[in-house]
């Protein structure tokens, strides 16, 4: 699965990432609401979480009804500043 970020914009309450999210060789366009959750001289922490229909991407398999077609997607990340650029 990727997410491939192509904008982002000031929201509320943080970011908003458009891009494309490709999950079983099918790509669909996506907009992703992104929250800064910590931020310091050399982080940052980002959280976001976005819902996704299973079914936008060819899965639709479903044994005994275990999972439904909405999914929630949730992503914390913390980013680094390095002193080393390579």
């Amino acid at each position: 699965n990727v997410f491939d970020a192509s904008s982002a914009r000031v929201g509320q309450p943080g970011l908003a990432l458009e891009g494309t999210l490709s999950v079983a060789g099918i790509t669909r366009p996506i907009q992703v609401p992104v929250e800064v959750e910590g931020s310091g001289a050399e982080t940052v922490t980002l959280r976001a979480e976005v819902s996704i229909d299973r079914a936008d991407f060819g899965m639709t398999f479903n044994q005994m009804g275990m999972m439904r077609g909405q999914t929630a997607v949730q992503v914390t990340a913390r980013f680094v500043r390095s002193a080393d650029p390579a």
